[in-house]
């Protein structure tokens, strides 16, 4: 608080303040305080001869303390020599302050997008989450961040919806990609709200906001969408994740630490890397640098002006599959970037083991918090509920049909319910005589298991075209809009 002097610095002009403090002999005064470090490991795929070069340009400076609320694995650490030797602290807030629970809810879900078009209408039908707070006072989420790994899949869902400007803010990043694509859509890419700012309904976030953005909101709800099919962009649930809770910055937010997330899991493909190829294809990697950065020592001073450019434009278009060769801004000659190595052996990691299978993203949001549930649309916990008290509370049949009966009538027309439905009970009977007779029909049967099944067997009799269409197609067997096509159009034919 009493330094006479203080410097903002970003990775890329932190050369300049060192330089700076280099000739006026100063450097030794002051102390370089590196926050959120393990960002320098995250963002490497992006730009990562910015940060070598920046963790570079550090080694001149006596002082230096690196900080993260989310430190990095130590095994990565081990493997850059800046890190491996430090001496390391941390900091147990529980003997000593308050440590605050994140509460998890996750969902897998086949199409990120589609959860994400419901929780939309949801809010714009004005069914907001809602909570009590410590005096018993309730307070609803009348804003939602959602956070994507993906700018498509953000312009897909607000080209679905159909939100305004005024309802939504794009944080991504700033470039000419990125602006294009937003514009394409009628929408421009928005700033961070400052503190008493109004935020808008809606903000969408890619990974450039999760860290470092501070949101300001009284009563904004954090949703997260992960994708690892998404090269080098698969959310790392043990690093990312707990940024994104961090995002939400005023404490009488009572949704602050509440998160939801829906995840994919991988996808099987067929180039994908075992363990032991991974091992393999990274093992030539470090060679092929080695003998790279040894034809280098032995070219001469003419040969390393023409091989350095040669390594330049190899950087620009092979972007690292091949090696791990960078160009030093301080020396101007090829060195080793391990934070290449470590930022390929990571994403491997996230999208081949973190999201396996449900078991393994269960895993990884254990290591954050024991405080994890399934999450549940209001509709889904409507439905639950209808089962829990009403639909399994007997086990006499016409009590059963009648109540499935009158919970479809008050739902007519919502796929979202009957499809929530069809994956909750499993005996299809319900949903047969409910389409087939409608509450009418079973009332005018009074619901009786044996009466509504001779009824349908009745109608086949009478109805050649119903016979064959139920001999055709089997009871609890499922067919593709295309399958149920063409039998329909052999049994019309006939």
């Amino acid at each position: 608080e009493n330094l006479p002097i203080k410097f903002l610095v970003t990775y890329d002009s932190s050369h300049y303040i060192i330089d700076i403090l280099k000739e006026l002999n100063l450097l030794s005064d002051f102390y370089f305080i590196i926050d959120e470090f393990q960002s320098i490991f995250l963002d490497a795929f992006f730009k990562s001869e910015v940060e070598f070069d920046f963790v570079e340009y550090l080694q001149d400076c006596p002082n230096v303390l690196y900080l993260s609320a989310t430190p990095m694995l130590d095994r990565y650490l081990e493997k850059v020599d800046t890190f491996k030797n430090l001496p390391f602290y941390q900091i147990d807030w529980s003997e000593t302050g308050v440590v605050e629970n994140i509460i998890i809810q996750r969902k897998f879900a086949a199409s990120l997008g589609s959860e994400c078009i419901k929780i939309i209408k949801q809010y714009l039908e004005g069914k907001f989450p809602s909570t009590f707070t410590k005096d018993s006072k309730i307070v609803f989420s009348t804003e939602a961040v959602f956070y994507f790994n993906s700018i498509s899949d953000i312009i897909r869902v607000i080209n679905k919806t159909g939100l305004t400007s005024d309802q939504v803010n794009i944080i991504c990043a700033n470039d000419g990609v990125n602006e294009d694509k937003v514009k394409k859509i009628g929408h421009s890419i928005g700033k961070i709200p400052l503190k008493n700012e109004k935020n808008k309904m809606f903000t969408f976030c890619t990974k450039t906001a999760y860290i470092g953005s501070d949101f300001y909101s009284d009563n904004a709800s954090s949703y997260v969408f992960a994708d690892p099919n998404i090269k080098s962009l698969a959310l790392d649930i043990s690093l990312d994740l707990p940024q994104i809770v961090g995002r939400q910055r005023n404490r009488e937010n009572p949704f602050k630490n509440n998160i939801v997330i829906f995840y994919k899991t991988k996808r099987k493909d067929d180039k994908d890397l075992t363990e032991e190829e991974f091992k393999k294809t990274q093992e030539e990697r470090k060679k092929l640098t080695k003998d790279l950065l040894d034809l280098f020592k032995e070219a001469t001073k003419n040969q390393k002006i023409g091989y350095i450019q040669k390594l330049r434009d190899g950087i620009k278009v092979s972007k690292y599959e091949n090696d791990y060769v960078s160009i030093s801004k301080k020396t101007g000659e090829p060195v080793y970037n391990s934070f290449i190595e470590i930022a390929q052996e990571r994403s491997w990691e996230v999208s081949q083991k973190d999201y396996q299978d449900k078991i393994s993203v269960t895993k990884s949001l254990e290591s954050l918090t024991s405080n994890i549930s399934e999450y549940q649309s209001d509709l889904e916990k409507e439905v639950q509920d209808f089962l829990d008290n009403k639909f399994y509370s007997t086990g006499i049949f016409k009590y059963k049909m009648r109540m499935y009966c009158e919970f479809m009538d008050l739902h007519q027309g919502n796929k979202e319910v009957s499809d929530i439905i069809y994956y909750k009970i499993k005996d299809p009977k319900y949903r047969k005589y409910y389409n087939f007779y409608g509450t009418k029909g079973c009332s005018s049967l009074r619901y009786e298991e044996k009466n509504l099944e001779l009824g349908m067997i009745d109608v086949s009799k009478e109805s050649e075209l119903s016979s064959v269409v139920h001999k055709k197609f089997q009871v609890n067997s499922r067919y593709t809009l295309k399958e149920i096509k063409l039998v329909l159009q052999d049994i019309y034919r006939d």
